[in-house]
């Protein structure tokens, strides 16, 4: 046990407690709510802090319901969102699993690292990840993206973009279970007086290897170079999401997510395992906001709890682990208003993050393995922030928006980092159902933990790293229609004291995290979405950009990750049955100028209800049987599962 997890799970569990009886005596609401119909004219909170119609939002907002996503026939969230225009999905294995500290990634305009993700308005980035594996769609009511720079309302780490999940707050009673290729889920939703609960448990049991053949003169039983593949092990998330609606202007919401998992390393030629990394997540996000009159207050506690423990075969004795908890909790608070013709919007921040890591790995090579040195990390930060905006005409159809914000950041070794951020843009309606818009804003992003403090034999923290910047630029054109609406826009990004890491020892391999000289990207989208009629419909993706990283001011720009990706959907409606086709291509890669095959999965997802009590789902995942490689690495590639089939079936009550 760590050395808070006590405390903290005592803290979550006890306001949950204390609301509960609340809901115990609520009145029942109706067990069935009607659908959402088809409409393009979107209203989102994420891109300027208050509603607005995207039509009406100078920046790239999309907006993907529950409906949508699910349509993918995926089980969590990033699986769903990789089918996205100007999304790129970046992973180790199947439905995202993340591998310890190295997570799935949704990157947003080519910028690794660079997209924050929020829950109903709250950031849920810690260490640098989010986990989106766990977050499984049943919670999901609705997510908004905003791309481009977001740091300027939201903080670090938006350089990208922002990804808002907004979760539900009613439910329809149900129960579900699915089985399929190398899989099991099942869960419940339950609606109770103002309470909704949900419920979701997911395993996965081992499948094929997802690695190249990888060399070793360590984890062998000799000194014998063994080679090897990685394969993920069993895995088990559980899922728990709690949301309790007092009234018009207080919501609590608390979410409990398990991720319970292994990684193995497969000898190629007998497939014998030769060394087993065993991993538990545990993430407990918990939220209580308040909206009335413009106001807007939200208090936050976030903790995760990674563990881990590793064992050779060849020294069964030897066990290599690590224990590390992230903690992120605080208080948002804005004012929204009018005045006249202008709109204001003013908010402060207060964050506390801790991070404390106890960790013993493995080292020296076979046959003389032992345990290193034990590497305690011990460190808190507090970040404070201030905000504004200001929305004026500044003539009949064109509107300017000013907005700033300046973070300061001190951590309990005496470092600040400090940022000011500022951001002009303009939207101007041409008429009732279009609009362009100009965005000009500056983003930063502060070092992680991992960053600044991390110590093993391979890899070795800099507490002297800067944050990163840049500037983003960017102009658009939106069109929306009764069944049709299409988008399109231009972008530049320009990033300087980039966070990489680097050799900086090469017959050891050990890497130290330094700021580098930059990384700039420019390019182009386009999205259109039409509804032929009430069976057909569709939408179609575009991007094409040009993403490029320099080592050095001495070195050359050298192209890193994909430079074209297109998306599109085929989706039908007749009576109980509807059926989505769902499709990515992720072409022309590279890193570090080395080139990676195309990723293309495609989807099928079919669904038939049966009366208002019975769902039946069937999905085929990587239905073209394709073993593309997942992530965006030329270094280390991961590829994709084989073909996967899941019959699923729900009964509402």
């Amino acid at each position: 046990m760590k050395k808070h997890w006590k405390k903290k799970l005592t803290i979550s569990a006890t306001v949950c407690c204390l609301t509960w009886p609340l809901a115990a005596g609520a009145q029942e609401q109706p067990q069935n709510q009607e659908k959402k119909e088809f409409s393009l004219d979107d209203v989102t909170v994420t891109a300027m802090r208050y509603a607005s119609k995207t039509l009406d939002t100078p920046a790239d907002v999309s907006v993907y319901t529950h409906e949508e996503l699910k349509s993918t026939g995926a089980v969590n969230l990033i699986e769903a969102l990789k089918y996205q225009t100007g999304l790129t999905f970046n992973a180790m294995g199947r439905n995202g699993q993340a591998w310890g500290g190295m997570t799935s990634e949704i990157i947003i305009r080519g910028v690794d690292d660079g997209t924050l993700v929020m829950l109903n308005g709250v950031p849920i980035n810690m260490n640098g990840g989010y986990n989106l594996e766990q977050i499984p769609l049943d919670i999901v009511e609705k997510v908004e993206v905003v791309k481009g720079g977001g740091a300027v309302l939201y903080g670090s780490e938006a350089f990208g973009g922002v990804i808002n999940i907004i979760t539900k707050e009613k439910v329809n009673n149900s129960v579900s279970l699915a089985t399929g290729t190398h899989q099991q889920e099942g869960g419940f939703t339950l609606q109770t007086g103002k309470a909704s609960i949900i419920y979701n448990y997911s395993q996965l049991t081992e499948g094929e290897t997802v690695s190249d053949v990888k060399s070793s003169t360590k984890i062998g039983p000799t000194a014998k170079t063994v080679y090897y593949r990685t394969a993920f092990g069993d895995s088990q998330k559980n899922n728990f999401n709690w949301n309790y609606r007092f009234d018009d202007h207080w919501n609590f919401n608390y979410m409990y997510s398990k991720d319970d998992y292994d990684v193995l390393y497969k000898q190629d030629a007998t497939n014998v395992n030769l060394q087993d990394s065993h991993y538990n997540n545990i993430r407990q996000l918990t939220q209580l906001s308040y909206k009335e009159n413009g106001w807007e207050t939200k208090l936050f506690y976030n903790t995760q709890d990674l563990d881990s423990t590793t064992v050779e075969t060849a020294r069964p004795k030897v066990v290599g682990w690590s224990d590390a908890t992230y903690t992120n909790y605080g208080l948002d608070v804005q004012k929204n208003w009018e005045a006249g013709k202008n709109k204001w919007l003013m908010g402060v921040t207060y964050q506390k993050e801790e991070y404390q890591k106890d960790a013993q790995s493995i080292t020296g090579s076979a046959p003389k393995r032992y345990l290193g040195a034990l590497n305690n990390v011990d460190v808190d930060r507090n970040h404070y922030s201030v905000y504004g905006q200001w929305e004026t005409p500044i003539s009949a159809k064109t509107r300017l928006v000013v907005s700033a914000r300046e973070d300061v950041l001190k951590t309990s070794d005496g470092q600040k980092f400090t940022a000011f951020c500022p951001q002009i843009q303009t939207i101007t309606k041409i008429n009732d159902y279009s609009s362009w818009y100009t965005n000009v804003g500056k983003s930063f992003k502060m070092p992680t933990y991992s960053q600044l403090y991390y110590s093993t034999d391979n890899f070795i923290g800099n507490p002297g790293l800067q944050p990163e910047t840049s500037m983003n630029y960017e102009i658009g054109y939106k069109e929306e229609h009764k069944d049709s609406s299409w988008k399109v826009a231009l972008f530049k990004i320009d990033m300087e004291n980039k966070i990489d890491w680097v050799t900086i020892n090469t017959s050891t391999g050990q890497q130290q995290a330094q700021n580098m000289a930059g990384f700039r990207n420019t390019g182009i989208e386009v999205n259109y979405n039409h509804k032929l009629s009430d069976k057909f419909s569709y939408s179609l993706g575009g991007s094409f950009s040009n993403p490029e990283a320099q080592s050095s001011s001495a070195d050359p720009w050298e192209r890193t990750m994909g430079r074209i990706q297109l998306s599109g959907s085929l989706n039908y409606k007749l009576g109980p049955t509807s059926a989505a086709l769902s499709a990515v291509y992720y072409g022309d890669r590279s890193d570090a100028g080395k080139s990676i095959s195309p990723f293309f999965p495609v989807a099928l997802h079919i669904s038939r209800n049966y009366g208002k009590q019975y769902t039946l789902n069937i999905d085929i995942e990587n239905l073209l049987n394709r073993r593309d490689p997942i992530n965006n690495s030329a270094s280390s590639l991961y590829y994709a599962q084989g073909r996967a089939y899941k019959v699923g079936f729900t009964a509402h009550f």
